[in-house]
């Protein structure tokens, strides 16, 4: 079944608006209705990520090798301002920017690996059921999601990388299957282990109250999502 043509057009402001009512209350964010909020903040940075990737498509933006380059600067340094940054309009805007960015990034990893239509909707189903799977283990068993299953995700991290490089410059490819494998275990383990952090935040914010911060962990989701889609297609292609 095909999205309406406009749909992520009239989508997002009703997204910004819905979640701007639930997470503010006089100008700051509010504790009220954390999990909500959360997820609304999460659901909304993922369409505008994906409205984006759109428009660039629809507008026929190139694939420059300087653009990529600086694009990759671009959302690091944005992500340094945006962990230093107290302003809460500043915080907005620079996370809008990083969502834009790393948009046209992914947009030139999907021409790039020219992944059929179908290849990239069974990607989709099977990342929602895993990520579904994800958030039920999170909830049923969070005493698991301790710090040393933290550091073992980010050991096992650090290990995939070095072992794709590796395989990239010396191995000709030969066991990038096997290591996207790998990566969607440790991104899940990600999402399973942020949830059950937002679930801790979501009690603590409820009984100390204060101006929680939501971007910072909705975007370590997203990055977990993002991480996890790209490694997920890989297998399936």
């Amino acid at each position: 079944m095909e999205l309406p043509e406009n749909f992520f057009n009239m989508l997002t402001p009703l997204l910004v608006g819905a979640t701007y009512f639930s997470a503010f209350k006089d100008g700051k964010t509010t504790c009220n209705r954390f999990i909500t909020n959360y997820f609304l903040y999460l659901f909304t940075s993922l369409v505008i990520y994906f409205t984006a990737i759109k428009v660039y498509e629809e507008k026929g933006v190139p694939i420059n090798k300087s653009l990529i380059g600086l694009s990759f600067i671009l959302i690091f340094v944005l992500i340094f301002a945006l962990t230093f940054t107290e302003n809460i309009v500043y915080q907005h805007l620079i996370y809008l920017s990083i969502l834009i960015a790393m948009a046209y990034t992914q947009k030139i990893y999907l021409e790039k690996k020219q992944f059929e239509k179908e290849v990239i909707e069974e990607t989709l189903k099977k990342m929602m059921i895993i990520i579904v799977v994800c958030l039920l283990i999170a909830v049923k068993f969070p005493q698991h999601m301790n710090d040393s299953f933290l550091q073992f995700l980010f050991f096992g991290s650090l290990f995939v990388v070095f072992f794709r490089i590796v395989d990239y410059l010396f191995l000709k490819k030969k066991h990038n299957d096997m290591i996207s494998s790998v990566t969607v275990f440790l991104f899940s383990g990600f999402i399973m282990y942020d949830s059950k952090r937002v679930i801790e935040l979501a009690k603590k914010c409820t009984l100390n109250g204060g101006s929680p911060n939501y971007l910072t962990h909705v975007f370590d989701m997203f990055l977990n999502i993002q991480g996890l889609f790209n490694n997920l297609v890989d297998v399936i292609e």
